[in-house]
């Protein structure tokens, strides 16, 4: 599924798409994302006010017993988180100890 994943930040908005899902918001309409830590990158959940989608940011995977390796995830996926927290006007509204971290409007 991630293979098939666009993600495109414009100057309007945001637009994702995973072959199930289709979500497209103004950088206004962006109400909260939250990030959380995982086993492989961190999973980051973007709102909008009828939708919502989530990505994770770039992991290597590395299969048990195997000498072989796999990548998941967005390259830069805490620069997209960032990009994305600046156009919509959102910011830290809480961190946790364990990672999970929550931006929303002030």
């Amino acid at each position: 599924m991630d293979r098939r994943t666009t993600l495109r930040l414009t100057d309007e908005g945001v637009f994702f798409s995973n072959g199930l899902r289709t979500v497209s918001a103004s950088w206004q309409d962006v109400q909260r994302i939250e990030v959380l830590p995982s086993r492989w990158g961190e999973v980051v959940h973007v709102w909008g006010p009828d939708a919502h989608f989530r990505f994770r940011t770039l992991a290597e995977i590395q299969a048990i017993g195997k000498d072989s390796s796999a990548r998941v995830g967005f390259p830069n996926g805490k620069r997209i988180v960032q990009e994305m927290c600046q156009r919509s006007g959102l910011r830290l509204e809480k961190a946790t100890d364990n990672g999970r971290r929550y931006y929303a409007r002030e």
